[in-house]
């Protein structure tokens, strides 16, 4: 009997130190990324927090509703024509460093790029009374919205590559600025040149094209660009990689984006303007914070699966970091969806307030399937992300014909709620080469564990009627205090 105790004390010891090595080796470099990239995303957080109050402060519902489709118009033909050419410049970019390819690999990303703004132009162009007439945007809009493109496009592929180098200080810096100086010439336009909200549009576009400059030194790609030698195989490799990945991100504009649109038909632009801001209360604060963890990942990740590691314990741990991290800020905006509305955006919109519980959980959906669908990016299948998402984003268009008409800026929030968590189990069950996630159960039985304290806490100030504000900080603070002791005690 004692020397089954010694061989089970001698195993516990022998888990906990492969825990420790793997915790060592695997988790803490992503997490110290994360730390790297945090000052980005904590001034992102505030300046989204500030923008709402500013910008609804200067325009109207109507005005804010037309800036909303504007923006949305602009991400569908930035997916079709520029972003996943930056995601593919990310995925590939481990593969030809290996190789000593880096030079002809810009080169043909650069030409890529390129030859897809000479197509966006044209079809813009040709088809210019179309694309006005179905977005519902004045055509000086899409004017503008086209030229702002060039930056963005140009912004989109060197911040993959400063991911792909793993240089988030410099990516931080980048986006820091980049938000902050936006919010200014915004204002200015808006406020002394009566340009609402055209303002905002061009205060990207001269913002943005700053930026784009700054990149360029900081990847060096100016530096190591070659055009020699390009290779067609790199070429109809991207493209293989990148187009289907295009598809799959409009298909995640569907799923996210449609909706204003259909609403924009049947409710018009104030109720847009609604959509708007509980859009700016969850996605742009929840997700832009949290994204964080996939940004951080993703690289880190990539790297290990082209060095033949194993990569689903990792997947599976940073996930269940993420739900520990994010899912209190779900709880606290559910709690208080009035209170935030009145503390963040003009009176003029407080209907907002309706749909923030399920936009909020909408957010969290969409951060775990980013994890749960890595599995398509290391094998070269991104179709099947699209199907998934072409799937669920179909689903959405349904119900929001169906239930918008009826229920109006309430049908939008809970139909992105359906949505998120049709894509999100329909790639758990769609699987590949034996990376389906693992449901991570320590770090949720931590987060389960950490929730208790937390509500007992919004009971008892309920009972005090404690202010909103001081009670999402207390709230906030127990939660984190509880999640991070457990986790130390651990590894203790």
């Amino acid at each position: 009997m004692e020397l089954l105790n010694k061989i089970d004390n001698i195993k516990t010891k022998e888990d906990k130190s492969n825990t420790l090595s793997f915790e060592n080796e695997f988790i803490k470099p992503i997490f110290k990324d994360i730390l790297k990239y945090s000052p980005y995303k904590l001034v992102a957080l505030i300046l989204n927090i500030l923008t709402v109050p500013i910008y609804t402060m200067f325009l109207s519902p109507s005005d804010y509703g037309l800036y909303s489709i504007s923006i949305a118009t602009l991400s569908f033909i930035c997916i079709i024509f520029s972003d996943w050419i930056g995601l593919s410049a990310l995925r590939f970019f481990e593969e030809q460093q290996i190789k000593h390819n880096v030079s002809q690999y810009f080169g043909t990303l650069v030409t890529l790029l390129c030859v897809n703004l000479l197509m966006m132009f044209s079809c813009s162009y040709a088809f210019r009374e179309l694309l006005c007439n179905f977005f519902h945007i004045p055509p000086r809009f899409l004017l503008i919205i086209t030229i702002l493109i060039i930056p963005v496009a140009i912004r989109a592929l060197l911040l993959q590559v400063l991911r792909a180098q793993i240089k988030p200080g410099s990516y931080s810096s980048s986006m820091i600025l980049n938000q902050i100086f936006t919010m200014v010439f915004a204002v200015l336009f808006i406020k002394y040149f009566a340009l609402a909200p055209e303002g905002i549009i061009f205060a990207m576009t001269i913002v943005i094209t700053f930026i784009d400059l700054m990149l360029i030194h900081q990847t060096k790609i100016h530096k190591t660009i070659s055009f020699k030698g390009l290779k067609r195989q790199t070429l109809l490799k991207l493209c293989q990689y990148g187009m289907p990945l295009a598809i799959g991100q409009l298909s995640l504009w569907i799923m996210t984006q449609s909706n204003k649109f259909i609403l924009q038909h049947y409710k018009g632009s104030f109720a847009n303007g609604i959509v708007g801001v509980s859009y700016n209360l969850t996605y742009s604060i929840i997700l832009s914070l949290f994204s964080i963890f996939i940004m951080a990942a993703m690289p880190r990740i990539i790297k290990m699966y082209e060095k033949k590691q194993e990569v689903t314990k990792t997947i599976s741990k940073v996930s269940g970091h993420l739900i520990g991290m994010a899912m209190p800020f779900v709880i606290v905006f559910s709690l208080y969806p009035l209170d935030f509305v009145h503390l963040l955006a003009n009176e003029k919109f407080a209907q907002a307030y309706i749909i923030i519980p399920a936009m909020s959980l909408s957010v969290m959906f969409m951060l775990l399937a980013e994890f749960t669908t890595i599995q398509y990016h290391l094998v070269n299948k991104t179709y099947i992300d699209t199907i998934i998402k072409l799937l669920a984003g179909g689903f959405g268009i349904i119900l929001n014909i169906l239930l918008i008409p009826k229920f109006g800026i309430v049908a939008v929030g809970y139909t992105a709620l359906t949505v998120n968590v049709c894509y999100f189990f329909l790639s758990l069950i769609i699987v590949v080469d034996k990376l389906k996630w693992k449901f991570p159960k320590v770090e949720f039985s931590m987060f389960l564990l950490s929730s208790i304290p937390l509500f007992i806490a919004y009971f008892i100030l309920s009972k005090l009627n404690a202010h909103f504000i001081l009670s999402i900080l207390t709230l906030l603070f127990v939660y984190y205090f509880t999640y991070f002791t457990l986790n130390k005690k651990r590894f203790a």
